[in-house]
């Protein structure tokens, strides 16, 4: 079994978070900019993510798999997201640092 919160390093030349598949890519402004910044990937819905250190930005449904990049103008993947729904958010702070909360599994 995946491990339920995984840590990865991503970098930024757009200020973004990359996720993508065949289909879309989505980018997610990290609050910082151009940087190197840490992305926190939360597979357990039951998890509490702490409001007052992150802010919501969106929230993403993954219909199979989908890839987060490991670099914003990319195509290289850093994560393999596995189907289901997700909250992203990204740090109050303004680090630039990323988290990704998947809260359902299974798509209606």
């Amino acid at each position: 079994m995946k491990n339920q919160i995984t840590k990865i390093k991503c970098s930024a030349d757009m200020g973004s978070l990359k996720i993508f598949d065949d289909n879309f890519s989505a980018f997610f402004h990290n609050g910082y900019g151009d940087c190197i910044f840490s992305v926190t990937i939360i597979l357990d819905k039951k998890e509490i993510i702490d409001t007052d250190k992150w802010e919501y930005l969106e929230l993403l449904e993954v219909k199979n798999k989908a890839s987060v990049a490991s670099y914003d103008c990319g195509d290289e993947e850093a994560y393999s997201l596995p189907r289901g729904r997700y909250f992203i958010y990204r740090k109050q702070n303004k680090s630039g640092d990323m988290l990704i909360h998947r809260f359902e599994e299974e798509l209606i």
